[in-house]
């Protein structure tokens, strides 16, 4: 298999992030409707929304804006400031039209960071200038982006992946493209295990990808023992025992960790750190937040909660 890869970026994550839509993995329905639209030349509003980390949504909304030719303006709602900050930055922006008459782009990451007043701005702005920009909106949290920017001029493509036959469709090809990355960097590797790996941690290329470099660079192979190697790093318990909720929040996030397996990791391998007084609470404190996981709006701030309530236990 012919792999594509960044010598620049030594980051397995980087060095082999896809660069065209065609390179990404994605469900047959979104590849030809992507297709599609990069072949007519033309793209409606589009929302990527997914729960999991790693799964190729932000990837994907770099791709296409390339695919197109057309250079985009990229924000991250949640750090770019107040309703005036983005409508000056948006118009200087999307007011002309693009080159040959192209429309043009603005990707706007993490848009259920943004406020509900914020969100109704973005519609506003999504109608204003239709006539010359199309907009591509990223979210972890769809519950959390207001009902009138889903339901105005966009769709909305779901990246969970969690539809059986886009899992069964997608996850040889996920085996195989794991597999081109290991001859790539010339590493060992057990078929088995690579099949494992996208079976425990699909859509989460990102965590795979992660987990796999760190693993071969120590072990030379990819071999079944990767999965009790998958500690957390002990900085990351650093950080709480230090009380550092900044660096420990931004380590979570960096990794795409899975909250679901962090809270079994900090219950088998955080709580054994406390003295025995504090042990009991910090089980209790563990099994609450992961209990309300599977309802709660959003899961980050949830962990988040846990963590601050662990560390006022140090």
């Amino acid at each position: 298999m012919s792999v594509k890869s960044n010598p620049k970026n030594w980051l397995w994550i980087e060095k082999y992030r896809p660069q065209t839509v065609d390179d990404i993995i994605l469900p047959s329905k979104y590849k030809n409707f992507f297709s599609n639209v990069i072949e007519n030349g033309t793209m409606p509003n589009i929302l990527l929304s997914s729960s999991n980390p790693g799964s190729g949504k932000t990837t994907l909304a770099k791709a296409l804006p390339r695919d197109l030719g057309i250079k985009p303006l990229y924000l991250n709602i949640s750090s770019e400031g107040g309703i005036d900050t983005l409508r000056s930055v948006i118009k200087r922006h999307a007011s002309t039209a693009g080159i040959k008459g192209k429309h043009k782009i603005v990707i706007m990451d993490e848009a259920d960071g943004a406020t509900p007043q914020l969100q109704a701005g973005l519609r506003a702005f999504i109608e204003e200038f239709h006539n010359t920009c199309r907009f591509i909106l990223t979210c972890n949290y769809v519950s959390k982006i207001i009902q009138p920017l889903r339901e105005g001029r966009i769709m909305e493509f779901d990246f969970n992946m969690t539809d059986k036959k886009m899992i069964v469709e997608m996850k040889p090809k996920m085996v195989k493209r794991l597999v081109g990355i290991l001859k790539h960097e010339k590493v060992e590797y057990d078929i088995n295990t690579v099949q494992k790996i996208v079976d425990t941690y699909f859509p989460n290329v990102r965590r795979m990808l992660s987990m796999m470099q760190k693993y071969s660079q120590m072990n030379g192979i990819i071999d079944d023992n990767i999965f009790n190697s998958e500690g957390i790093d002990s900085e990351f318990y650093e950080f709480i025992l230090d009380k550092d909720f900044t660096n420990a929040r931004q380590f979570v996030l960096d990794r795409a960790y899975n909250y679901e397996e962090l809270f079994t990791k900090l219950y088998k391998e955080f709580v054994p750190k406390l003295d025995h007084a504090s042990q009991a609470q910090a089980i209790i404190t563990i099994n609450e937040h992961q209990y309300q996981h599977s309802f709660v709006p959003d899961p980050e701030i949830n962990f988040a909660a846990c963590m601050l309530e662990l560390m006022s236990l140090v």
